[in-house]
């Protein structure tokens, strides 16, 4: 214990006025608006661990993906009322290696009343359905034929009469948990980046669970010298990200060659190969006279 000497020694403050105008409660008050926020937080770390226990599993987690959704809502809501900083480091789920994604509501419509590229993109798609399914869209982002559901993981999108590719914008979902960013692909084996370029398409999207990604072309754009250099960077990346889960696992002691971590491979590899070609658009798109964008679901 520190004697008390008076004159000397320094009396502990209590007057917390400016406190109190800062965040417009009293100390009690703010002390039980920081502790729902802690009970709003172990909601969000619960149904983190939940997500990642259950992926582990090979379990479709989609509904708790939508539950982690609305908690980091009441999260965001709730300090924004009452002024307080987010702690995002106390909603992290500790022992979890990678932080699970949470899946935002969204709307739902049948296929055939999707008319506009907005309705297309803020649609709610079902992220396990093995088919893609997609549209053409004009430059006022009206929908041009009819929502088309592809098949084996692939939608093909045709020019309608009287239209120009220039003038058109396909989009479509990429299912799967994670759908991943655009596929660069070839004549041979399709692909967005090369139907965007050899075609010169206003522009792509792609929905995902993840969220929507987007190229545009610009009036700056070199399709060609575009394609050339996405093919080079995504078979660059398809290397480096097997190269990549392979070691993780081999350091983990964990097999892929036969039973359910085959599949968790895959998904693991998709993954990675995705981020890294996703860094090479958000880097060197705007080199080649295109605008890349990702906009995440909350």
């Amino acid at each position: 214990m520190t004697p008390y000497v008076p004159g000397l020694s320094k009396l502990p403050r209590t007057d917390f006025s400016e406190e109190e105008k800062l965040f417009g409660k009293t100390s009690d008050e703010y002390y039980e608006a920081t502790q729902v926020q802690r009970r709003l937080e172990r909601q969000v770390r619960k149904y983190k661990r939940r997500i990642a226990c259950g992926e582990e599993r090979g379990l479709d987690m989609t509904g708790d993906r939508a539950r982690l959704g609305q908690a980091q809502k009441r999260v965001r809501q709730w300090c924004k009322q009452n002024k307080l900083p987010r702690q995002l480091e106390r909603e992290r789920a500790y022992g979890v290696a990678k932080q699970p994604r949470a899946l935002g509501p969204q709307r739902i419509y049948r296929a055939s009343q999707i008319k506009t590229r907005q309705k297309f993109l803020e649609a709610r798609w079902r992220g396990d359905l093995a088919d893609e399914w997609g549209g053409v869209f004009d430059s006022q982002g009206n929908l041009v034929g009819k929502i088309e559901r592809g098949h084996g993981g692939t939608v093909t999108f045709i020019c309608p009469d009287g239209y120009k590719w220039e003038d058109l914008r396909p989009v479509h979902t990429h299912p799967g948990v994670i759908g991943g960013t655009f596929s660069v692909g070839s004549r041979e084996e399709g692909g967005d980046i090369f139907h965007l370029t050899d075609a010169n398409c206003l522009g792509y999207d792609a929905r995902c669970n993840e969220g929507t990604y987007s190229i545009s072309r610009t009036p700056a754009s070199r399709p060609k010298e575009f394609y050339l250099a996405a093919r080079e960077a995504e078979l660059d990346a398809r290397e480096a990200a097997y190269n990549a889960v392979c070691d993780r696992w081999e350091q983990q002691g964990m097999s892929f060659l036969a039973g359910p971590g085959q599949q968790q491979f895959i998904s693991e590899n998709k993954e990675a190969m995705s981020d890294i070609v996703h860094k090479w658009f958000k880097d060197n798109a705007v080199q080649y006279g295109y605008k890349y964008s990702f906009n995440r679901r909350e």
